[in-house]
């Protein structure tokens, strides 16, 4: 059985969170959703694995880490339709190396797309929340206040899912057409078009 893994562990305050796991270490990393980083990457790695490339790499840039590259995904053709995929944790100095199905390791990465999107957070504490959300900032902030006080225990995801479920906060309509873009990502496991526009 093979040991590397990288799984979704969720939506932390706007971020991203990702697991990559190898025999009894875990490493956890928390991306900082923008239009490029890191979910198109993945989405094209996935897309590479699936489509039979015999060689890729992809760089993913932590948010904890600013201008450092947090991890490197490759991938090379191996024998009897296997491949061999590496995980390089940059800041640790650490190559995780597995030899594993082409199959499997398509499958690992739709289980991100898959879990993301059905995701009981997703997607008001989407990632992209912080930078193009509500329309109302000041209502906003208001309104998560008035919620907070009223159910100190929730966590954060809670308290924005109700903002905008049941207190008529309204994102912002470039929030909208960026979210119907990720969507379509995370469905149809495609680069969109005009994603940056």
């Amino acid at each position: 059985m093979n040991s590397l893994s990288i799984e979704y562990a969720g939506i932390d305050c706007g971020d991203i969170k990702l697991v990559v796991k190898k025999a009894a270490q875990e490493f956890e990393f928390y991306f900082d959703e923008l239009l490029d980083d890191p979910l198109p990457d993945l989405v094209k790695f996935f897309n590479t694995v699936r489509g039979g490339e015999d060689y890729f790499d992809v760089d993913i840039i932590d948010a904890g880490y600013c201008d450092t590259v947090a991890f490197k995904l490759s991938l090379k053709s191996w024998s009897d339709g296997q491949v061999c995929f590496c995980v390089e944790l940059v800041g640790e100095k650490i190559i995780f190396r597995e030899y594993l199905p082409r199959e499997e390791l398509a499958a690992m990465f739709k289980k991100i797309f898959d879990d993301l999107l059905n995701d009981k957070y997703f997607p008001y504490s989407y990632p992209c929340f912080w930078y193009l959300g509500i329309s109302d900032e000041k209502y906003f902030d208001a309104v998560t206040d008035e919620i907070e006080a009223e159910h100190p225990d929730w966590e954060t995801g809670d308290v924005w899912n109700y903002a905008v479920e049941a207190k008529g906060v309204k994102l912002a309509p470039c929030y909208e057409k960026y979210l119907e873009h990720y969507k379509k990502m995370l469905t149809e496991y495609v680069f969109p078009k005009n994603w940056f526009e």
